[in-house]
């Protein structure tokens, strides 16, 4: 058996035509004329190709759509648990927020008193 792939053209790298010679020794092909059974079977075997690939090629798509959809979903789970974490900083930082701004009201107030006390 010889094997031949093409690729149909440039823009459908997806799609080739395969060709298919069969010799029963000396270069002595199979023709549709010559042994029908034999042309009959290697045409069969190639035609089995394409349901072959077809359903190859879905299985490949199911992967890769499974893989996508689990990388969003463990996407959407990471900020998920951002968006927690975060809520979780906020009350705390309101809190840091109310602490140094009275810290900063009394070193104001320190300052303003160290100022009163220079002589003019």
């Amino acid at each position: 058996m010889y094997f031949k792939v093409v690729q149909k053209n440039k823009h459908e790298k997806d799609n080739s035509t395969l060709y298919l010679l069969v010799s029963t020794g000396n270069e002595n092909f199979a023709s549709p004329e010559g042994d029908t059974t034999l042309w009959n079977s290697a045409e069969a075997f190639l035609n089995s190709f394409v349901d072959k690939t077809t359903a190859y090629n879905l299985e490949e798509s199911i992967t890769n759509q499974e893989n996508v959809v689990k990388n969003a979903q463990n996407k959407l789970a990471t900020l998920q648990r951002d968006e927690k974490d975060l809520a979780d900083k906020i009350p705390k930082n309101q809190i840091s927020q109310k602490d140094q701004q009275l810290d900063i009201d009394n070193q104001v107030k320190q300052l303003v008193d160290l100022k009163l006390r220079r002589k003019i």
